[in-house]
């Protein structure tokens, strides 16, 4: 895996898909993160 960038907290490397899917649908499949993803606005209750 070729890291192109890092700092403390920070790691920036390629996509790797046997690495990353699993990681990337839990983030893309939760509803509290794709309402900031989405570029709908957020609905009022």
């Amino acid at each position: 895996m070729t890291e192109i960038f890092q700092t403390q907290r920070l790691i920036i490397r390629q996509w790797s898909p046997e690495a990353d899917a699993a990681q990337a649908l839990e983030i893309y499949g939760a509803p509290d993160v794709m309402c900031f993803l989405s570029g709908k606005p957020e609905e009022s209750e």
